[in-house]
Order: structure tokens, then C-alpha cells, then sequence
């Protein structure tokens, strides 16, 4: 994705090129960066869509395993205190998640993050795919994104794609995931795009009514 913003919240951000360069950071940076965060294990699919169209942007993975850290595939967010290594960004403290949550939530878009809980293992395995999976060519970031989740057996069964709101609605329909909308721009595109996202992802979650009893 392409950014929007070179400063988020006062902490600086640059651009990753275009194409998909090998980024590998040393052992040395990584080993200062590694961030073991207390949560449980889990995975969480960013999704940023456009205000006007509601159409997907960029699509992300928060992973929280042995260590916490962020698959950003041909993303564009870099902050101090990361460490890369092929769109794996090491060092995911709170602070610099709510920045990159800032970062996707503003200047014309919306962010919805859609997280499952999961066993240990499978938090493991969705880092070991994730590490192995770039660098990311611009416009591949949905398409790498399945490719990690697909190789954790909760998510085993999701389509890939190249559309950042298909995967969406793959992910909000997984047994157990939770969603949580983040809108921070105050302007008239707030109240719809939260409808549309009740009415097109949520609504199609609900059972289907029972069929009638036929009298015998």
C-alpha cells in the first residue's frame, strides 16, 4: 500500500519501495528488537478500506506467538524501535501497534481488525509462514496474507485472494473471531461505513432462520 502519511502521532514513518527489495535485518537487530508480549496467542487480520467505497487498501497480520510481531506485506509503515526482516516488522510493543492502527485508520480510510484466539501451536505456525513468505510485491499483500493464514488449521479452509475486503469477509466468518472497528476520522463517512460493515460482513454471519415444520 501506498502511504498517506509520513508522520503518525509524532512518531516518523517511511516508504518501502514499490517493488519487493530482500530487507534482512541482522541477527544482532533482531535478537535487541524480539518483544515477548503477555497476551494470548493469536492472530490478527488488518483490514483498511477506503471511506467512499468501502473498497480494501492494504491487508496486515498482527502475529502473537513466542514473540509478537507485525506481517506487513508491500506495506509501507516503518517506526523506530522495528526491525525488518522480508515485511516482518520485530518489536510490536503496544505503542507502536496503536501508531500503525493510527497510521491505517486515517486520511481517507478505516480500519477493521478482525482477531481469533488460538492454540499455541497454530500461533506458531502462523509466524513460521509468515517469516518464510517475502519479501511482498506491491499489490500481492492480500494474496501473502492468505498464504500465511491458509497454513494455520483454523484457517485452513480461506480462499486467496487479491482483494483486502474479500479476505475480510473470509476471516469474519471463522468460528471465534472477533471484530473491532476503528474509524478516527471525525467526517460524514463514519455512521455509513460503519453500516456497511453491519449489514455486509456481520449480517451475513447470523444463522439462517429454521424452515417451517410441514404438518404430516
Amino acid at each position: 500500500m501506498i502511504s498517506r502519511r509520513a508522520i503518525i502521532a509524532g512518531i516518523p514513518l517511511a516508504l518501502a519501495g514499490c517493488a519487493a527489495p530482500r530487507v534482512w535485518a541482522p541477527e544482532a537487530e533482531v535478537a535487541r528488537a524480539r518483544l515477548h508480549h503477555d497476551g494470548p496467542p493469536l492472530v490478527t487480520l488488518y483490514t483498511c478500506l477506503n471511506n467512499d467505497t468501502r473498497a480494501g487498501a492494504h491487508s496486515g497480520l498482527l502475529i502473537n506467538a513466542g514473540e509478537r510481531v507485525l506481517f506487513d506485506p508491500a506495506g509501507s509503515f516503518v517506526a523506530p524501535g522495528m526491525v525488518e526482516r522480508n515485511d516482518v516488522l520485530f518489536g510490536l510493543s503496544d505503542t507502536l501497534e496503536a501508531a500503525y492502527t493510527r497510521f491505517q485508520a486515517t486520511g481517507g480510510y478505516h480500519l477493521v481488525k478482525l482477531t481469533r484466539v488460538l492454540p499455541a501451536a497454530s500461533a506458531e505456525q502462523a509466524l513460521a509462514a509468515a517469516l518464510l513468505e517475502g519479501p511482498v510485491a506491491r499489490t500481492q499483500c492480500t494474496r501473502a496474507a492468505a498464504s500465511v493464514l491458509k497454513q494455520v488449521p483454523e484457517f485452513a479452509h480461506l480462499r486467496s485472494s487479491l482483494f483486502p475486503d474479500n479476505l475480510m469477509r473470509q476471516m469474519a466468518a471463522v468460528p471465534g473471531v472477533e471484530a473491532e472497528f476503528v474509524y478516527l476520522d471525525d467526517d460524514p463517512w463514519r455512521a455509513a461505513a460503519q453500516a456497511d460493515y453491519e449489514s455486509d460482513v456481520l449480517a451475513r454471519l447470523q444463522p439462517a432462520p429454521a424452515a417451517p415444520a410441514i404438518a404430516a
